[in-house]
């Protein structure tokens, strides 16, 4: 009888562990943006909000968040600058007239941001870094521009391809 109460409790430790690790990954999510970029092959295109666009692509990028660790990395080989969003083949930037925040895997103290920048699909290598290298990361920043550091471990970016093409 004991084993059976050792067992039960065991298991009914685990799946709360469990629960408790997916309701706080699910959480992890980014509030909704004031402005959508979507740069392609040199273009740049503002998505309004009253676009059913918008709502979709904050929905589809909140996806690629639900379950995942998110981990910063080190410096960065190069930064986000104008010449290199405009080169890549496609992406998306999150602008917020306030700032918002995301928490990072082991770490209390959570990122603040005012601008999100999204790899999509990079064909162009020479141009932005290696070739499709990045499409599980994203890059933020404040209003001065985008930090040192990038973020990965989101989700592959497939449905977000789909709804910008």
């Amino acid at each position: 009888m004991k084993k059976y109460l050792i067992a039960a409790a065991v298991v009914l430790i685990v799946v709360s562990g469990i629960f408790i690790y997916a309701n706080a990954a699910s959480k992890n999510t980014i509030a909704e943006p004031d402005k959508i970029f979507i740069y392609r092959m040199g273009n740049v295109i503002e998505v309004k909000k009253e676009d059913p666009k918008f709502n979709e692509l904050v929905k589809l990028t909140n996806d690629r968040f639900k379950g995942k660790k998110i981990t910063i990395t080190g410096h960065l080989m190069y930064t986000v600058s104008e010449d290199r969003k405009k080169n890549l083949e496609k992406a998306i930037e999150f602008i917020y007239s306030s700032p918002q925040s995301f928490k990072v895997s082991g770490d209390k103290t959570p990122q603040i941001y005012s601008k999100l920048f999204f790899e999509l699909q990079n064909l162009r290598s020479s141009a932005a870094g290696p070739s499709g290298s990045d499409i599980t990361r994203f890059y933020y920043g404040i209003d001065s521009g985008y930090t040192n550091y990038d973020a990965y471990g989101i989700g592959f970016p497939d449905a977000v391809l789909k709804a910008i093409n």
